[in-house]
């Protein structure tokens, strides 16, 4: 994987590791994946000012990318691997005691086998983000909705 990502064009460093979270998950991983910064991958005026002086202005539209568009590069390039689930993110900037998630669900239920199976739908539903890298709603048959209404809610302790 670690080799995969540094093959990206615009990463500078990968990061990987397995087995050593919080927690010691021996089957969990992550990679911290870098990029240029800022300056160096979209156009500026100092970036055109140094092209010309460097004789070539083309340079400073060439190569340009967004943080957006890595990611996605990421995610298409892990999608490959069918044994792992896989997800690409920002990095926090800072941390207010959430998980580093953009959409987080808590599912419940007396029925465990019932919350797997909603849960699974739901996760194989948001692989495919729809074009551009964007979820759009769509009509499902399984909606939060109708999670709540096939378990039930959990009860009071």
């Amino acid at each position: 994987m670690s080799a995969e990502l540094r093959s990206i064009p615009g990463v500078t460093l990968v990061m990987a590791n397995s087995g050593s979270s919080f927690l010691g998950s021996v089957n969990a991983g992550n990679a911290y994946v870098r990029i240029a910064p800022h300056e160096g991958r979209t156009f500026s005026l100092t970036r055109l000012w140094h092209a010309l002086w460097a004789g070539d202005p083309g340079q400073a539209f060439r190569g340009n990318y967004t943080q957006r568009e890595m990611i996605l590069e990421v995610r298409r390039r892990l999608k490959s691997s069918v044994t792992l689930r896989t997800a690409a993110r920002n990095f926090p900037s800072f941390n207010i005691g959430a998980g580093n998630f953009e959409i987080d669900f808590a599912i419940r239920g007396p029925d465990l086998e019932t919350l797997s199976a909603h849960a699974e739908q739901l996760r194989s539903q948001s692989a495919d983000p729809g074009p551009g890298g964007r979820w759009t709603p769509r009509s499902s048959s399984t909606s939060l909705n109708s999670v709540w209404r096939s378990t039930g809610p959990a009860p009071l302790t």
